[in-house]
């Protein structure tokens, strides 16, 4: 993950103030909206999208996005917040052309939309990036979102393209067994999950999924699975 230099603390907390950005008080210690600038972060200019490329590189279509950001034992929250998947990098839109990359470090979590994003070592990139996290018990259960551009197609007659480049969006499941162990990537199936459990329990468990008509492989109800199961060992 690139950590980014933080701006200076004057300018940025005198911008600050008079925007959406509001302490919380999740934790005991709340904070000044002027020490949100303390992290850091970095202004940038924002251009019109490129009409050449279809879709969006950003998590969510709105940027009307209710945010928690929690720092250390701080945590504010802003209204209006993007992940951007193509710069791997969360942003704080202030206007239509000045947006604020904030700065990663020592961040915890990130709720936006109900969603949990919390930083892990990424084997695949070798690197700490931001992970969903979908069940938090035994088994820690993480989605990694990610864009890609897809190449439109071309006319071979007049090499014009016929179809448009577009941002694709895919998403892959994490699993940390532990607090040591590193994460694994895994693919929702039935096979897969099952290999998760103790064998005392395998049986009750694909009883259960099959009265309740539940599928391994979607992900509303494999939370519905891991929560029976962690009631039966209770």
């Amino acid at each position: 993950m690139k950590i980014i230099v933080g701006i200076s603390f004057f300018c940025m907390s005198q911008f600050l103030v008079g925007q959406t950005i509001i302490p919380v008080s999740t934790y005991e210690n709340t904070t000044s909206i002027e020490n949100f600038s303390t992290g850091g972060g970095m202004w940038i200019t924002t251009r019109p999208p490129s009409s050449a490329i279809k879709g969006t590189p950003y998590l969510f279509n709105s940027w009307y996005n209710f945010t928690k950001i929690y720092i250390d034992n701080k945590s504010y929250a802003l209204n209006s917040v993007n992940y951007n998947l193509d710069k791997d990098r969360f942003e704080a839109r202030f206007s239509n052309d000045s947006v604020l990359v904030i700065n990663l470090h020592n961040v915890k979590k990130i709720e936006i939309r109900k969603k949990i994003l919390k930083p892990f070592f990424d084997p695949d990139i070798q690197s700490v990036t931001f992970f969903e996290e979908i069940f938090n018990s035994e088994i820690l259960l993480l989605k990694r979102h990610s864009v890609k551009i897809r190449e439109g197609n071309i006319n071979p007659m007049t090499l014009e393209k016929i179809r448009p480049d577009e941002y694709i969006k895919k998403f892959n499941y994490y699993l940390k067994k532990d607090e040591n162990s590193s994460l694994e990537k895994v693919s929702l199936k039935k096979s897969t999950i099952l290999k998760l459990f103790d064998q005392d329990y395998k049986s009750e468990i694909k009883e259960y999924a099959k009265e309740e008509n539940l599928r391994f492989k979607n992900e509303t109800d494999l939370i519905k699975i891991l929560r029976y199961y962690n009631k039966l060992k209770k």
